[in-house]
């Protein structure tokens, strides 16, 4: 809080944050709270489906944007279908960001 007190003071138009949506979820929601108008732009770490849960109905429409990776090639797509398919029959849930990596990784 007390950071974001400081940035506050300088009038940001985008606050980016390097981390997981478990702290950017509760970090939008002091941002709210401090008046905080800023965009809140991050990594692949706060794309979930968890952080507006985490944020308590704190994000305002347009406020967060995600630097993801670019998707995959056209001639791949097949390929991460099945694979999407494969994981949730596995596991009973939705992929989730690095679950690919850590598959092709074993």
């Amino acid at each position: 809080s007390a950071i974001l007190t400081s940035i506050k003071s300088v009038k940001p138009d985008v606050i980016f944050y390097g981390g997981m949506d478990a702290i950017g979820g509760p970090m939008i929601r002091q941002m709210k709270q401090l008046g905080i108008t800023a965009k809140f732009m991050g990594g692949d770490g706060i794309c979930s489906s968890e952080l507006p849960k985490l944020a308590n109905g704190t994000i305002a429409d347009d406020q967060v944007v995600c630097a993801e990776a670019a998707g995959v090639e056209a001639s791949q797509v097949g390929v991460l279908d099945k694979f999407k398919a494969d994981f949730k029959k596995k596991f009973g849930t939705n992929v989730q960001i690095y679950a690919p990596y850590a598959y092709d990784a074993v």
